[in-house]
């Protein structure tokens, strides 16, 4: 629960505007090299990564419990394990990102929702 807290403030900032969503140049900026040990260390950013997209995960395990099926039967979205660490979040994240450079521009949600479908789809 405090996971999906965290996921809906970073998720849903808002301004004097509206609302803002984060793109993935925002968050990849605190996802490459931030973890301990890696050449841009930098704890806040590592962990502002992390949370970001556990609270995706969550958010995402949530709605498949909600039984979401497309057109087709098919269950919506991915099927991440139960045992997945925040790192293989990452890890996915990074890999996804530097495979589709071009989509960056998009919101960071959308583009690790696609990358977590990429690496663990739903079995038909």
């Amino acid at each position: 629960m405090k996971r999906l807290l965290v996921a809906l403030v970073l998720l849903w900032p808002v301004t004097a505007m509206g609302v803002t969503f984060y793109t993935g140049s925002e968050i990849q900026e605190d996802c490459v090299g931030t973890q301990p040990g890696e050449a841009n260390a930098n704890v806040s950013k590592y962990n502002s990564c992390v949370m970001y997209l556990a609270g995706l995960t969550d958010a995402a395990t949530t709605f498949s419990g909600w039984d979401h099926k497309n057109k087709r039967g098919a269950p919506e979205g991915s099927c991440i394990p139960k045992a997945v660490s925040q790192e293989q979040l990452r890890q996915v994240w990074l890999r996804y990102a530097n495979q589709h450079p071009g989509k960056l521009h998009l919101t960071a949600s959308g583009i690790a929702l696609n990358a977590f479908e990429k690496a663990w789809p739903c079995k038909r």
